[in-house]
C-alpha cells in the first residue's frame, strides 16, 4: 500500500467512527472496519473517487478562506 493510500485508509476509519458506522464480525466479535477499508480501496474508482472527494473540499476551503 502506498504511503498516500495509507493515509487515505487512516482518514477513513477514522470517518467510520465519526459517522457511527462500525463492521463487526457476528462470530468472533471483532471490527472488520480495516478489512472493509482495505477492500475498498482495492477497487480503482472508488479510490479515485475519495481522492477527488477530498481534492473538492480541499479546494472549496482554500476559495473560502484564502479566495484562492
Amino acid at each position: 500500500m502506498k504511503k498516500q493510500d495509507y493515509f487515505l485508509k487512516c482518514v477513513l476509519l477514522e470517518s467510520l467512527g465519526d459517522i457511527g458506522v462500525n463492521f463487526v464480525n457476528k462470530e468472533t466479535g471483532k471490527s472488520e472496519n480495516n478489512d472493509i477499508i482495505k477492500e475498498l480501496l482495492k477497487d480503482e474508482q472508488i479510490k479515485d473517487r475519495l481522492y477527488l472527494a477530498l481534492e473538492d473540499e480541499l479546494t472549496k476551503v482554500l476559495k473560502e478562506k484564502y479566495g484562492i
